[in-house]
C-alpha cells in the first residue's frame, strides 16, 4: 500500500479514521476539522488499509 492521503473534497471530518487507526497516526485537532498524519506517520504506518476500509 502506498502513502495514504486525505482527500479534503471527500472527507466529512467524522473522525472514524483517527479513532480506528491501529498505529495512531491519523490525528484530528478538534471536532469537525480535517484529519492529518502525525509527524513521521509514513514511517509508523503498518499499511493495514483499515483507515480506507472504515472511511464512509
Amino acid at each position: 500500500m502506498s502513502e495514504f492521503t486525505i482527500d479534503s473534497d471527500k472527507c466529512d471530518s467524522c473522525g472514524v479514521c483517527s479513532a480506528e487507526c491501529p498505529a495512531g497516526i491519523i490525528l484530528i485537532k478538534e471536532p469537525g476539522a480535517l484529519p492529518y498524519k502525525a509527524k513521521g506517520g509514513e514511517l509508523m504506518c503498518i499499511n493495514c488499509g483499515h483507515c480506507v476500509a472504515v472511511c464512509p
